[in-house]
């Protein structure tokens, strides 16, 4: 915490030295297209290595390249490199294509980067119903792990089937953000890709790299904050959905998700990892809008609260409310993979209160 509060200190110090996205064309006037003058921002804040600052303003983004990436920061080679802003909001309308999904922020590291910080800032799509993903953030390192110690803090993320997904990551911190789906599941494949998982946060865990101390604390997650009734099938699916190695989660706030609020599975490239998972002091609301439904129209009436099927699990202090099931472990989903090392202690867990929309199944669920 120490080293985040100098870094943030250094930021606004000597903010005047940041580059200012306005005067490379950027207008945020809510109706301009600012694609290609925040790009060239964008690349002007790597070429000489200083923080991007966003004025107040919406700044419209909606031109994407031929790998669906709407804008494209390279973090390779920066040190303590920022985007940050106030009350600016970088918003889209873009689906993708038919072959690609919609990537309103891409940073990608194919040399090494450390500290990057990305502040204050928000990230809004208001695309319309679509068969494609729209990512808010997309991140990539390399399976070197070239991406070292990112900062979210104070972001809000609203309207994309995934807000934040990434990997080749080590270190990396969400703190004090929010997350927001005013149309619920919609916001990812609403078509026949519906049954794929609409999350705010995707950590992998492949060839392309994995996560590595990820910590994320004093965040508020919705799966579903529009109007009421709903004109959607159901909320978005969780908060946290992947794996990787040593997870920190602390204190947050979720309400209204339909599946797993976070679901934690045995990492791939490296399952005998000792890596530890802390996840403590959370509030869990699996209340469900009236009127979820799955993709067969049979109403939705199940959820869970935390599910990790990984090893070396510490499940502490946590209120879980009104989720079909609280806490769940199935390790038996993975035939070569055998769990070990899980403890719970001093959980409060308490049956929904309208159990016609929630249907409880059980507290601790392990298998």
């Amino acid at each position: 915490m120490a080293s985040l509060i100098t870094c943030l200190f250094a930021l606004w110090f000597f903010a005047p030295v940041a580059l200012n996205v306005q005067d490379y064309g950027a207008t945020g006037n809510g109706a301009t297209d600012d694609t290609n003058a925040i790009n060239r921002a964008l690349a002007a804040a790597h070429a000489q290595g200083k923080p991007l600052w966003f004025p107040p303003g919406t700044y419209e983004c909606d031109q994407h390249d031929g790998s669906g990436n709407i804008l494209t920061f390279d973090a390779g080679g920066t040190n303590n490199s920022a985007l940050y802003g106030k009350d600016a909001t970088i918003l889209t309308r873009d689906t993708g294509s038919a072959a690609i999904d919609s990537k309103l922020l891409y940073i990608y590291a194919f040399a090494p980067s450390q500290g990057l910080t990305i502040q204050g800032l928000k990230f809004t799509s208001t695309h319309p119903r679509t068969n494609r993903y729209t990512v808010g953030i997309f991140i990539t390192g390399t399976g070197g792990t070239e991406l070292h110690n990112i900062s979210f803090r104070d972001c809000v993320f609203s309207g994309f089937g995934i807000d934040v997904q990434g990997q080749g990551i080590r270190g990396w911190s969400l703190e004090s953000d929010s997350f927001y789906a005013p149309n619920g599941h919609d916001d990812a494949c609403s078509g026949s890709n519906s049954s794929h998982p609409a999350v705010n946060c995707w950590f992998a865990d492949n060839s392309n790299g994995a996560c590595y101390d990820v910590d994320i604390e004093h965040c508020w997650a919705s799966g579903y904050t529009g109007p009421y009734p709903m004109k959607t099938r159901r909320p978005m699916d969780g908060f946290i959905y992947g794996t990787g190695y040593g997870f920190r989660i602390i204190g947050n706030h979720t309400e209204n998700f339909g599946e797993e609020h976070i679901f934690l599975m045995p990492p791939k490239t490296d399952p005998a990892t000792t890596a530890t998972i802390l996840i403590d002091s959370n509030t869990i609301d699996g209340s469900l809008p009236a009127g979820s439904t799955d993709d067969d129209n049979k109403p939705h009436n199940y959820d869970y609260g935390i599910r990790v099927d990984a090893s070396h699990a510490r499940i502490s202090n946590n209120k879980i409310m009104n989720c079909a099931w609280g806490i769940m472990h199935r390790s038996m989903d993975y035939p070569d993979f055998s769990a070990r090392d899980l403890k719970l202690s001093n959980n409060h867990i308490s049956a929904p209160k309208d159990a016609g929309t929630v249907l409880f199944r059980g507290a601790i669920y392990i298998k």
